[in-house]
């Protein structure tokens, strides 16, 4: 078995496993602010109607009139914000971004089976560079996430915040996120 490369697909099939993550929880949190988004809308709209009913029911009395007017623009500003910062558009590109990941992560799952299965060394090459290509090119075009997002995917996967962590894995943490045919450090090898 060709351990080097086992090594480096292990290890980028555990960056796979993680990005996927980090970009689900980005889903998440963008999820969250748009939710909280669509009900200030409806609240926001529940008020001028509010002001417009009372201003037709004391058509006298014109700081009805002003007010549902003073919201109504507010709420063309909130949804001129909206559209600009467009949180449903970034919660499909990291919902999108995060499909590919899944993708190749099964990808190298399937390569570190190769390699285990023994296959020649061109193809483990072969495969190997065109994988890591296909990392990049995910990679770069990958919605920017935010930090509260890695230390999630990190609780998430691991049970703990690694902050003194430079993105590497060790092989009990690959082997977590492997089937068990797939480990180097099975259960009974451990008794």
């Amino acid at each position: 078995m060709d351990e080097k490369n086992l090594a480096v697909g292990r290890q980028q099939f555990a960056h796979c496993v993680f990005n996927h993550k980090v970009q689900e929880k980005a889903v998440e949190r963008v999820k969250k602010i748009n939710t909280k988004i669509k009900w200030a809308n409806i609240v926001v709209l529940a008020i001028v109607i509010v002001f417009l009913v009372l201003q037709i029911s004391y058509p006298e009395n014109f700081v009805f009139g002003e007010i549902s007017i003073s919201i109504t623009i507010f709420e063309i500003l909130f949804l001129f914000i909206q559209k600009e910062f467009s949180f449903e558009d970034k919660e499909k590109e990291h919902k999108k971004i995060a499909l590919n990941f899944l993708k190749l992560r099964n990808k190298y799952m399937n390569f570190i089976t190769d390699i285990m299965n023994e296959i020649n060394e061109q193809e483990i090459i072969s495969k190997r560079n065109l994988l890591s290509e296909q990392y990049e090119i995910i990679t770069s075009l990958a919605t920017q996430t935010e930090e509260d997002d890695y230390k999630s995917a990190q609780i998430a996967l691991l049970g703990k915040n690694n902050i003194s962590e430079e993105y590497t894995w060790s092989e009990e943490e690959i082997d977590s996120f492997l089937p068990n045919e797939l480990k180097l450090f099975k259960k009974q090898d451990l008794l």
